[in-house]
């Protein structure tokens, strides 16, 4: 800031000196000689020279108590700005946190969710395989009559011991049967499920040899994937053995 020091003065102190300069020159020129009036004009002078230094003096050091008090404010303003920048960086950090834990919440909550979906789907497989095995150990447990009925007959009919034994080996055989045909008719069906074959129309129940072939066809091409899976690497013209 900067000001005029004798714009200041001549505004300041320039009508009051003027009339107290005109009073006093006035009421000593009708008392004093003309060299008294000289010495009293030189010793105004020197008053008011006095008086002005003196006021000019408190006007600079009200000026440099002005310029400090704008340093300390310049200052001050500085601080208030680096704060503020500090702090709208710990928001902008904040907020970034905030976003990151947000989406790792979203991510957490999708997976629990799968897993549940998970969890589900295999508890109704569960029930399902369940299910399966209550009905084979039923129809096991219907088959299981034929030797206790061929047992009597034996018992019933010892004359005829060689047909019986005949007979209790074919029920013995027939009952095999039925369990090859029951435990057949299970992979097959196990098959047809891996191998989703929906292209063709499902073998009858009872034809067990298709049922067989169809099995076989299809460990085959489980074999050749496995093996073609399994192979080792050919080296290339370069390779090393």
């Amino acid at each position: 800031m900067s000001v005029n020091l004798s714009d200041y003065f001549k505004s300041y102190f320039g009508e009051n000196l003027r009339d107290q300069l005109l009073k006093a020159t006035s009421a000593a020129d009708e008392m004093l000689a003309p060299s008294s009036r000289l010495l009293q004009k030189r010793r105004e002078a020197m008053e008011v020279n006095k008086a002005m230094t003196l006021q000019r003096e408190d006007f600079e050091s009200t000026l440099r108590a002005l310029r400090i008090r704008k340093d300390e404010l310049i200052e001050k303003e500085g601080q208030m700005k680096e704060y503020l920048q500090k702090f709208d960086n710990f928001l902008k950090e904040n907020e970034v946190k905030r976003c990151r834990a947000v989406r790792k919440a979203s991510r957490e909550r999708e997976l629990t969710n799968q897993k549940q979906v998970d969890l589900v789907t295999l508890q109704e497989e569960t029930k399902a395989l369940v299910k399966e095995r209550d009905r084979l150990e039923k129809r096991v447990q219907k088959n299981a009559i034929y030797p206790h009925y061929l047992d009597k007959v034996v018992q019933a009919s010892e004359q005829e011991s060689r047909w019986a034994h005949i007979q209790n080996t074919a029920a013995k055989k027939t009952l095999l049967l039925g369990t090859i045909k029951m435990a057949t008719l299970n992979l097959y069906q196990c098959v047809c499920k891996r191998a989703k074959d929906t292209g063709e129309s499902p073998v009858a129940p009872e034809d067990t040899i298709k049922q067989l072939e169809k099995i076989q066809t299809f460990l085959a091409d489980l074999i050749s994937i496995w093996e073609e899976v399994n192979k080792p690497d050919q080296p290339g013209p370069t390779g090393h053995r």
